[in-house]
């Protein structure tokens, strides 16, 4: 599985290679023919089309591409996706984007494999669009962006270090960070994820997601350290610089990062451990590489292999969609809180303890006179903190949510304008507001912190949602005691389905905005995804044309006895059997065939892990499980049953 990468990769292709001159490709003539014929005007009789006769095309053109993630899916279901938000309304619309962007889209990433690009790439890429777009405008700036943040929330691709801003402001991101049991999980599961490897492979493979999780580092920059990189001496550190390996980014890259305040106590033995192990393999050569797919060479580890498997295993513990990218991420919004949060938010949302967070702060701060701030965007490795910002610190909005509750004079006046991605004097004329007013400074603080509230969440982008509105931060401080039945799932589907307001349903009944809020978007990403969709566009749960996100009601009395049981088990269920619930559902709803009560498994592997899920809330007497030969196919289930060893 781990193998050096070839020049031939997709992801080390020149961006001259992706540009060839061959402009009579598949891409630029058949397919684009194509998506404009989905999205055209009139149809053959010379009718006007609307919506629904482009988001019927759409789907239809997507099933034929029979893909999970292509440029063109992209393309096309990004579109659809616009249409089925409301956001675009007529033809003409999808075939504008597609002239300014569509086309310089397909362009740039006809030779390119997607799945394994990382930030560098798709930086990259949106260079590259940025450059070939015709029209240079605003909007084009707009939609470019929108389309990104599409990609990001939709297909779990990062999202691009160099995204340009909206007018004067900096697009910034709510997504998911990875909750510290999810991580622990996957570090337990790593002999299960990769089961060919040797223990040897596997103790590399959890120390180089260590120093992405704890330290920050990029993937590709973890798997082409070298052990002289590693500073073992006297204070334990790590420098990320450029070698025959690996070329720095920018200047920014070149950086010397601490790792005594940033580990753990046992992870900081592990990886001492190990670095003593690896300078007698390699006679202490300090010229060899940290990390090395067969310990007698130095050969580098194949990181797109390992992107796919932990992505997946994150996106199961999460429930969510969850690259491997999100650990870096995550540390970087973790760090936010520990320099600038308060203690209730530290305790909340951080993995450290009041201790480790002291130790991290004074380390990441001691001595330095720069603006706090640049001591993490330092960390990262990023050229200015709004890049920081915008796409790495998913809780900006929480950090400007607090300001109104410390003393406003203790940070520098570049750290609100930073957070708030305003000019330094706008944010200095916010700052005299309360410094200078000696009246009530409780009420005073309350008004600078909503004013910097209200301007910065015009601003914000929730990834993840297709919903406009901006999620509120009080979701954040929340705190959810009570069960929640089946029942109120299809009582709040209903009420929506007739038109109630969320807040009025929820209200209604006495739950929390963002319980009833997370399932209004489930049943709608559910119904509406295409990889719920089988091969003819029908969903897998709901009847063909129905416009209700209430799933149909079960036709027997033992069916409800079934949901009235799952539904009992469901509200006791501990906190550690949640994601393999979440993932057997998943798997149900992406397999299941359409009109039939029975799903298909790849393989007994599969089948072991969804009935092993699925015990907590289904008792094994309702099971029926069966092999049945499909007719005229026999040589396939006789290569499955030899292969399985059923």
């Amino acid at each position: 599985m781990f193998i050096e990468m070839s020049e031939s990769s997709g992801v080390l292709t020149s961006s001259r290679e992706k540009q060839s001159t061959e402009h009579n490709s598949y891409y630029e003539k058949i397919f684009l023919a194509e998506l404009r014929q989905s999205t055209r005007k009139t149809d053959e009789y010379g009718r006007k089309r609307n919506a629904v006769d482009v988001k019927k095309s759409l789907k239809q053109l997507i099933i034929k591409l029979d893909s999970d993630i292509s440029p063109e899916v992209i393309l096309a279901d990004f579109i659809l996706s616009e249409f089925n938000q409301g956001s675009w309304k007529a033809p003409s619309t999808a075939l504008r984007f597609i002239s300014n962007i569509g086309r310089a889209w397909l362009q740039v990433t006809r030779q390119c494999d997607l799945i394994s690009h990382d930030e560098g790439a798709m930086s990259e890429v949106y260079s590259e669009l940025v450059n070939l777009r015709e029209k240079r405008d605003q909007r084009a700036i707009d939609d470019l962006n929108k389309f990104f943040i599409f990609i990001n929330s939709s297909y779990s691709l990062p999202l691009p270090e160099n995204m340009e801003t909206s007018g004067r402001q900096q697009a910034h991101v709510r997504s998911t960070t990875v909750n510290e049991t999810a991580f622990l999980q996957l570090i337990e599961d790593l002999p299960k994820l990769f089961p060919n490897e040797s223990p040897h492979t596997i103790k590399q493979l959890h120390l180089m997601l260590i120093l992405m999780r704890r330290v920050g580092l990029r993937p590709f920059e973890v798997v082409k350290l070298k052990q002289s990189d590693l500073n073992t001496v006297n204070l334990l550190t790590i420098t990320v610089r450029a070698n025959e390996y690996y070329s720095v980014k920018s200047y920014s890259g070149y950086r010397k990062i601490p790792l005594s305040a940033l580990l753990k106590e046992n992870e900081r033995n592990l990886l001492l451990a190990y670095c003593s192990n690896r300078k007698q393999e390699t006679q202490n050569s300090l010229n060899r590489l940290l990390f090395s797919s067969d310990h007698r060479f130095d050969r580098l580890f194949n990181i797109n292999a390992i992107f796919k498997v932990v992505s997946s295993a994150l996106s199961a513990y999460m429930a969510c969609s969850c690259p491997m990218y999100q650990l870096r991420h995550s540390l970087i919004s973790y760090l936010t809180i520990v320099l600038f949060g308060s203690d209730k938010s530290l305790t909340r949302l951080t993995p450290y303890s009041h201790e480790h967070a002291s130790r991290i702060k004074d380390v990441l701060l001691n001595g330095n006179t720069q603006d706090d701030f640049y001591q993490l965007s330092a960390l990262a490795g990023h050229l200015s903190p709004n890049t920081t910002l915008s796409t790495y610190c998913h809780f900006t909005d929480l950090l400007i949510h607090e300001a109104g509750y410390v003393e406003v004079s203790k940070y520098d006046i570049n750290f609100w304008a930073n957070l708030t991605n305003v000019r330094p004097s706008t944010a200095d004329r916010w700052k005299k507001m309360v410094t200078n007013d000696q009246s009530d400074k409780t009420e005073i603080s309350d008004c600078f912190m909503k004013g910097m509230l209200d301007h910065h969440l015009k601003y914000i982008q929730k990834v993840g949602s297709r919903e406009k509105e901006v999620t509120s931060v009080n979701k954040l401080f929340e705190i959810n005691n009570q069960n929640h039945l089946l029942s109120e799932c299809d009582q709040i589907l209903r009420k929506f389905d007739r038109g109630v307001e969320i807040s009025v349903i929820a209200t209604s009944l006495a739950q929390n905005f963002s319980w009833a809020e997370s399932v209004v978007l489930a049943a709608k990403k559910i119904k509406e995804h295409n990889k719920y969709w089988t091969k003819r566009g029908q969903s897998r749960l709901y009847p063909t044309g129905s416009k209700k996100l209430t799933p149909p009601m079960v036709n027997s009395a033992i069916e409800m006895t079934d949901c009235f049981t799952i539904s009992k088990r469901l509200s006791t269920l501990p906190e550690d059997k949640a994601a393999e619930i979440r993932w057997a559902a998943n798997y149900l709803f992406e397999n299941k065939q359409h009109g039939h009560n029975y799903v298909n498994f790849r393989s007994t592997d599969e089948l072991e892990r969804y009935l092993i899920a699925l015990s907590p809330i289904v008792g094994m007497a309702r099971w029926l499980i069966e092999l049945v030969p499909l007719e005229g196919m026999l040589p396939v289930l006789s290569r499955w049953i030899e292969s399985e060893g059923v």
